[in-house]
């Protein structure tokens, strides 16, 4: 974490607080460990986006806690973030956070609502795409590990995902794009220092 800016380490909190119920499905580990994992994959990547780390850490909060974009809003001027990077990072994790629902629409069937908003990732900005292709890389590590029947979909969908990423820097897409054995995972942080 002796990576992050102070402004990162602020929002990590946060990003702690809104997760803080939460445990990763498989493993049982604090839910935060995930968005720290991407956060680090992004950095290590793409050094030269001050937004991307504090899209990659708040990345699921919209979709899967109580926050809302005006707490957001709050929560990152709190940490002392520029206005213009506010304004980028919460168009980010807008963009990262999914719109084809089961609950906005009740109609269409998983493989439809994925298809969907695949088509909507293939829009959003490159800065969202690349935390995009960390999300799916550290995702996919624990869906195959713990879940080989849901796997074999969800790499097809990740695979869909991928092909339209366009504005995603190539070693991510690479990175995205890796199939784990469970012996090949090697984690790009350890999260128990957090």
């Amino acid at each position: 974490m002796s990576q992050f800016t102070l402004s990162e380490k602020l929002f990590l909190i946060f990003v702690r607080f809104f997760h803080r119920k939460q445990k990763r499905k498989y493993t049982g580990e604090p839910y935060f460990h995930h968005v720290v994992c991407v956060a680090v994959t992004v950095k290590r990547y793409m050094r030269d986006q001050p937004s991307i780390v504090a899209i990659a850490l708040g990345h699921d909060l919209l979709e899967d806690t109580k926050c809302t974009v005006d707490q957001l809003r709050i929560i990152l001027r709190l940490c002392g973030f520029g206005k213009a990077l506010r304004s980028e990072i919460e168009q980010g994790i807008i963009d990262l956070t999914d719109v084809f629902i089961k609950s906005s629409f009740p109609d269409l069937n998983r493989t439809q609502r994925k298809k969907m908003e695949t088509l909507r990732l293939g829009t959003i900005s490159a800065t969202a795409q690349h935390v995009k292709c960390a999300d799916l890389y550290d995702n996919t590590k624990s869906i195959t590990t713990h879940d080989p029947g849901f796997a074999k979909v969800y790499l097809l969908e990740k695979e869909g995902i991928i092909k339209v990423l366009a504005k995603a820097s190539p070693e991510l897409i690479e990175l995205a794009s890796f199939t784990y054995k469970p012996i090949d995972f090697v984690s790009p942080v350890s999260a128990q220092s957090f």
